[in-house]
């Protein structure tokens, strides 16, 4: 019994052929591609200078599930900061601005270090409506900042 043909676990097996469609076998391409692509591929139509739907739309969603951590405007001071997580980056940091959409939609989608992945929880055009928000929100401060007279209301 030793010595007989068997399969192994995590081995590729040439006996299985092909995966089904929509599947990532090990060893594939990674699903953050598949994202960048699927986003690529609604972005003909789509951009984050969006309507107010779209914007209202990512704001009940980014109050669901993004404000817990991220909080209300997007600075990183939710409530799980009160008890006793580490800070999430703030929208309004210069390397959040620089970012591309497809990187945040990326990140939505897939998660980075402690953010946890949304695919499977937020529809993709929900997630469009969230990059949508936070490019909104980013704005939003930005422009607040200019009326006080600098970052941080400085004059």
């Amino acid at each position: 019994m030793y010595d007989q043909p068997r399969l192994k676990a995590y081995q590729a097996q040439a006996e299985w052929g092909s995966t089904p469609s929509g599947t990532l076998s090990r060893g594939s391409a990674s699903t953050n591609k598949l994202t960048v692509q699927a986003f690529e591929e609604k972005n003909d139509h789509w951009n984050a200078a969006a309507d107010n739907s779209k914007i209202l739309r990512g704001k009940n969603r980014f109050q669901i599930f993004c404000q817990p951590c991220h909080g209300a405007r997007g600075f990183g001071d939710g409530i799980i900061v009160s008890r006793g997580f580490e800070a999430p980056p703030s929208y309004h940091s210069d390397a959040l601005h620089k970012v591309s959409d497809e990187f945040l939609f990326a990140v939505i989608s897939q998660g980075l270090l402690k953010m946890p992945r949304f695919e499977s929880r937020i529809s993709r055009d929900d997630r469009y409506a969230l990059v949508s928000y936070i490019r909104f929100l980013q704005k939003e401060v930005e422009d607040d900042d200019e009326k006080r007279g600098g970052p941080g209301g400085e004059k």
